[in-house]
């Protein structure tokens, strides 16, 4: 579901959906050892 979320935010130029675009993957950084978090924390270094 973040993964989509960041997909669909990725070509809005919006500074408030960059924001909680990096709230999420912020809050996903605890569990970067799950691979399919890893790989989405990767992708959106």
């Amino acid at each position: 579901m973040a993964a989509r979320m960041l997909e669909l935010s990725a070509d809005v130029a919006s500074d408030r959906t960059a924001q909680r675009a990096r709230v999420v993957l912020d809050r996903l950084k605890p569990y970067r050892d799950v691979p399919q978090v890893r790989e989405l924390l990767t992708a959106h270094h």
